[in-house]
């Protein structure tokens, strides 16, 4: 079965971010975007926390040539955060955000959200004119 399979590739990867499959109590909650209509079921959801996380689930999920969906915020109101006996690459715990007062810029790790970004750089005085709905991923 390709989900096993997807699952057991995975856990060798030894990867620092968790892998929820759907035996998992929270696979439900973490398979879920907010448009509601769309209903998949990935194989597996991997909650990267590391750069080298993302690289081996790309690398496992072309290997395998199974589905690949990376999710910031899950507001793809297509569904592409998400994906049928695929993987989930879920990027929510990569949410730094670095502010550099005197460049006036930041650094936006892949899961950070509007808001993550806003509190970043509130603390200088910056705002980032992106959009009004603080739980929308930057890189959505």
């Amino acid at each position: 079965m390709i989900s096993t399979s997807v699952v057991s590739d995975l856990t060798r990867a030894h990867l620092d971010g968790a892998i929820c499959d759907s035996t998992h109590a929270d696979y439900d909650r973490l398979r879920r975007i907010h448009n509601a209509v769309i209903e998949r079921k990935p194989a597996a959801i991997v909650r990267a926390v590391t750069a080298s996380d993302v690289q081996k689930v790309v690398r496992i999920a072309a290997d395998r040539d199974v589905p690949l969906a990376v999710r910031c915020g899950g507001h793809s109101f297509a569904g592409l955060g998400t994906c049928d006996h695929g993987i989930v690459c879920d990027l929510s715990r990569m949410n730094a955000v670095l502010v550099d007062p005197q460049t006036r810029t930041v650094d936006v790790g892949g899961g950070a959200l509007l808001g993550d970004v806003d509190a970043a750089g509130e603390k200088y005085g910056l705002v980032t004119p992106a959009g009004v709905v603080s739980h929308t991923g930057v890189g959505g």
